[in-house]
Order: structure tokens, then C-alpha cells, then sequence
């Protein structure tokens, strides 16, 4: 039973860090967008 929910915890660990890097991977575009704006505009 308490390996069972080390497991459960470990694989639902797992599936955070992937979202995360997904969201993270979706939002870097929009991020390095939004800073050339910003150069462009403040030059």
C-alpha cells in the first residue's frame, strides 16, 4: 500500500514536471515576442 502511493506520487510528480515543461515550452515564444517589442519600441 505505501509503495503503491510512493509510485502513485512519483508518476503524478512526473506528469507535473512534463506539463510544466510543456507550458514552459508554449510560453517561451510569446516571452521572447514580447521582449523584441519592448527593443523595438524603446529604440
Amino acid at each position: 500500500m505505501y509503495i503503491g502511493f510512493l509510485l502513485l506520487l512519483l508518476f503524478t510528480n512526473e506528469i507535473v514536471l512534463i506539463f510544466c515543461c510543456y507550458q514552459l515550452v508554449l510560453i517561451i515564444p510569446y516571452i521572447s515576442s514580447v521582449l523584441t517589442q519592448l527593443v523595438s519600441f524603446n529604440w
